[in-house]
């Protein structure tokens, strides 16, 4: 039997804020907030989320210190907390770059397994996965034509 390492402080944090940011509406977020502060308005309008699913993702983001909101006048604007979570995101973006992983998939072609009824618990998940996915592939869109 082996002894598992001691936690180190900079691990843990690193691998924290992985999780929070795997979800690909959080990573798209992340990455597009890297360019400066914007309202919540502007994210949900270039990324399009749909605002319920927008504001959950941005309080998972706040409540992990990713990213901060203040208010000015009627709108909430995020940015960014300055630090290791942002460097990270940085690097991220700076990997999808030169791995060439920021060009968008192409589509799945069809299958030719007969066609079933799907329930709507069903339905309403593949329809919140091709929201993100969407999401994630116009943020790697504009990504390059930066």
């Amino acid at each position: 039997m082996s002894r598992a390492e001691p936690e180190r402080p900079e691990l843990v944090a690193v691998a924290n804020c992985l999780r929070i940011i795997s979800h690909p509406s959080r990573l798209a977020i992340a990455l597009h907030l890297l360019k400066g502060p914007l309202a919540v308005s502007e994210i949900e309008s270039e990324l399009g989320l749909r605002q319920p699913n927008l504001s959950q993702h941005l309080g998972v983001l706040r409540d992990a210190n990713v990213l901060t909101a203040k208010r000015r006048a009627k709108s909430v604007v995020y940015e960014l907390v300055p630090g290791a979570s942002c460097d990270l995101i940085d690097a991220i973006r700076a990997s999808m770059q030169t791995t060439g992983a920021s060009k968008t998939p192409r589509a799945p072609t069809a299958s030719r397994e007969p066609a079933r009824s799907a329930s709507l618990g069903e339905t309403r998940a593949m329809s919140a996965e091709l929201d993100d996915a969407a999401v994630f592939a116009h943020l790697l869109n504009r990504t390059d034509s930066d």
